[in-house]
């Protein structure tokens, strides 16, 4: 939008007109950032719906994956010619020494270490490129290496910590079926290394992945795949602990985020190819604990969940839109649904079902009632 005034045009508004792909959170203040093929970044404040700072890089420098640091100091941008760089989240600048050429492909996901050290990034070309943190004084960043490292699309990049250490952990989960572990304390300029390669599926694809939260003595890696399933993965060795019936709603997940909201009790959400979903925690394979409702008609893109607060945030298309998080109306819901078994029965054919012409209109069947002995192989 533009004011003509004195001959001079004075911009007064600039929107995303293009395809938006790329959002995160701020982990401590209530922003927002939004990132589109239009080459436009906005900070929004999510509670004063009000614009903090705007960016724009121009026609050609199509944004494709935001990250925020895990203290908010910097912002990391990724572009579709595969530039990285590193900003100021708060003036937006370029940091000195923050910009990386590296790779050749789209830029499809970024993600930070926990001590904010550590800066990862993978690629349409299926490669995965590290990047570090040399000096906290001066925010100077250096290139460590690049690994191609699965034959397939990488879904989920993601840091953990080593279990009893403060180590960063760097994993990437490929439609390959592999789950690949790098030793980014070892690895040196030009050589990131691979710890381990693990072959997690053989029939299904994984499509996503997120720490599960420390509800269990275990420590977990959950897996989503395409066979609307969750796997629940030993973090240390890998091996699955556990697989439950996922959500079904009309195509498999493409991401899943923990909630930071209640702080006191736990919640997973998710998105399928055109909805968001929710699901209570711990998981256990009851489908009245899970809901969903159509988000983006053309799509959705991506999923962010805000840390410290009940709000999550969905793109699709040219449009962001902000949800508001109500666990209690989930919890009513799952309670209609039967305790014990009783969820459980509905989901076998001829599991449940009344038997007319007995008492007061008939007499609950179960399975277990016609078949005595159940053998599983």
């Amino acid at each position: 939008m533009y004011q003509h005034k004195q001959n001079k045009v004075e911009k007064l508004l600039q929107e995303h007109d293009n395809v938006i792909q790329a959002i995160d959170s701020h982990p401590v203040s209530d922003y927002i950032a939004i990132g589109s093929y239009c080459g436009l970044l906005k900070i929004w404040d999510y509670i004063e719906k009000k614009e903090i700072n705007t960016r724009a890089f121009g026609e050609g420098n199509e944004i494709t994956a935001l990250c925020y640091d895990k203290v908010g100091e910097f912002l990391a941008v990724g572009f579709y010619d595969g530039t990285i760089l590193v900003l100021d989240s708060v003036s937006l600048e370029t940091i000195s020494g923050g910009e990386f050429s590296y790779a050749k492909a789209r830029i499809t996901q970024l993600a930070f270490s926990h001590d904010s050290i550590f800066l990862a990034a993978t690629d349409h070309d299926d490669t995965t490129t590290l990047i570090k943190r040399t000096s906290d004084s001066n925010s100077e960043w250096s290139y460590i290496g690049r690994n191609k490292a699965h034959y397939k699309s990488i879904v989920n990049i993601i840091f953990g910590i080593a279990l009893d250490s403060n180590v960063p952990r760097l994993l990437t989960l490929g439609k390959d079926r592999n789950l690949v572990e790098y030793d980014i304390l070892n690895s040196t300029e030009d050589n990131l290394i691979v710890m381990s390669t693990d072959k997690i599926e053989q029939s299904a694809t994984p499509v996503s992945c997120a720490w599960y939260p420390p509800i269990n003595k275990e420590h977990f890696l959950l897996i989503a795949n395409s066979e609307y399933k969750y796997k629940l993965l030993n973090a240390t060795t890998k091996r699955c602990r556990r697989t439950l019936l996922g959500p079904t709603h009309g195509s498999f997940i493409q991401k899943i985020v923990n909630l930071g909201y209640p702080e006191d009790k736990h919640y997973l959400a998710f998105i399928t190819e055109d909805k968001i979903g929710m699901t209570i925690l711990p998981l256990d394979g009851n489908p009245h604990n899970t809901t969903a409702l159509l988000a983006h008609c053309d799509g959705t893109n991506n999923l962010v969940a805000c840390p410290r607060s009940k709000y999550l945030f969905t793109v699709g298309g040219k449009v962001c839109r902000m949800w508001e998080v109500n666990p209690e109306v989930l919890h009513a819901t799952a309670a209609l649904g039967g305790t014990g078994l009783v969820p459980f029965y509905e989901l076998l054919e001829g599991g449940k079902r009344w038997s007319p012409g007995q008492g007061n209109g008939g007499v609950l069947l179960l399975l277990s009632d016609e078949i005595p002995v159940c053998c599983y192989y």
